[in-house]
């Protein structure tokens, strides 16, 4: 349509009509790309904080969350017995025998004595810290490859 000039008494008004063509597949593509990085972002940096005796809570969170790359989930402690209290960071013993080793069946309970890590930046709710330190960069990274960058 060709543009179209109105003169009136104090105003001109101009009618025009601009065609803008953009690729649905290529935004849809940048905010999956976005999401899947701040996923890797937010696991890389829980890494920091989790506590460290053989190994298996750190690897099989990583591998679990490197799974669920694409979903909406991001797992804190994944894949072993005792991930959600060191998650917590309160101790657990066995609702009879009051002992961290509970007998086969016996059920645990939470305690309000603090877990003790052994190195020195691993500490409970491991995500909160990470975020605390890098939700900022965890947010400019995925502005970034919203816009392409």
């Amino acid at each position: 349509m060709p543009t179209k000039l109105y003169h009136l008494k104090d105003l001109d008004i101009i009618e025009d009509t601009i065609e803008v063509h953009f690729s649905g597949e290529r935004i849809a593509e940048r905010v999956q790309n976005a999401h899947n990085g701040l996923q890797r972002d937010m696991s890389n940096s829980m890494q920091d904080f989790m506590p460290l005796r053989v190994g298996d809570l750190k690897r099989l969170t990583r591998e679990k969350n490197a799974e669920m790359i694409g979903t909406e989930y991001v797992y804190a402690a994944a894949g072993t017995k005792y991930g959600r209290f060191q998650y917590h960071g309160k101790v657990m013993v066995g609702e009879t025998s009051g002992s961290p080793y509970v007998k086969k069946g016996e059920k645990k309970v939470v305690t309000d004595r603090r877990l003790r890590y052994s190195q020195h930046n691993a500490q409970a709710e491991w995500y909160e810290a990470a975020k605390a330190r890098d939700g900022k960069i965890w947010v400019e990274n995925a502005q970034k490859a919203l816009e392409g960058r």
